[in-house]
């Protein structure tokens, strides 16, 4: 049988207990050290601070952008109801000023979610001005700030090939349209192969524009386009005959 010790419990008394010794001994370092811990902890303090007020910054920014876009959306409406009703002074003054305040959207918050969008509209703006140089670069501007994914990378795309078109570049025109058929990105295809049909009639290719056509077709389910498509295929068709 094993020798056991016996300890009476005076002598268990005067033993250290393990969680006080280990409490004493974190008491003891934060007396000894307690000058580096306020000064880690005043950092983290003041990383947290600055990063809240960052983040609030930023979110004053965007609600001030989101105005400032809304401004340049009410005038270029204005313009839009001013051009349906042939007040066309009128409507180009409006344009303007909606050019204007896309333009100063984009150039004082640049880095806002505003900035992506006020740079498409200024470029439909300047479109109906039929200032198409200006309409380009704020498109291509609008390309360069939109996320991957981004809608307005469709729409950007598109409205800049249009605007190719209104310059009588068709061949710029077909290549961005082409470029936005590759894409994944895109995610109306269908409405690219139908414009760069369109594009490709226009230069009198009909064999490459019934292909574009034809992908419409087949490769889309349900495509909105499918009925024009097939109309424009018949159509070259009988000029073909």
């Amino acid at each position: 049988m094993p020798y056991v010790r016996k300890i009476s419990k005076k002598q268990q008394l005067k033993q250290p207990d393990e969680f006080l010794s280990l409490t004493a001994r974190v008491a003891a370092y934060a007396e000894d050290h307690v000058r580096e811990i306020l000064i880690g902890a005043g950092g983290a303090l003041l990383l947290v601070g600055v990063g809240a007020v960052f983040y609030f910054y930023q979110h004053h920014l965007s609600e001030q952008a989101l105005h400032a876009y809304y401004e340049g959306e009410r005038l270029y409406r204005q313009g839009r109801t001013q051009e349906w009703s042939a007040t066309g002074p009128a409507a180009s003054e409006a344009f303007q000023q909606a050019a204007e305040a896309f333009d100063r959207t984009a150039r004082e918050y640049p880095r806002t979610p505003s900035a992506a969008m006020a740079h498409y509209q200024a470029g439909n703006s300047y479109s109906r001005l039929g200032e198409y140089d200006k309409a380009v670069a704020a498109y291509q501007e609008c390309l360069r700030k939109s996320p991957k994914g981004s809608a307005f990378v469709t729409l950007a795309t598109q409205r800049l090939a249009y605007t190719y078109l209104a310059k009588q570049a068709p061949e710029e025109a077909l290549r961005l349209l082409e470029q936005g058929i590759k894409s994944e990105e895109a995610g109306v295809q269908d409405l690219l192969h139908m414009e760069a049909g369109r594009v490709l009639e226009s230069l009198g290719k009909r064999e490459d524009a019934s292909e574009h056509y034809r992908k419409v077709i087949s490769g889309f389910s349900r495509s909105p386009w499918e009925a024009e498509a097939d109309a424009r295929l018949q159509s070259l068709a009988r000029k073909g005959s």
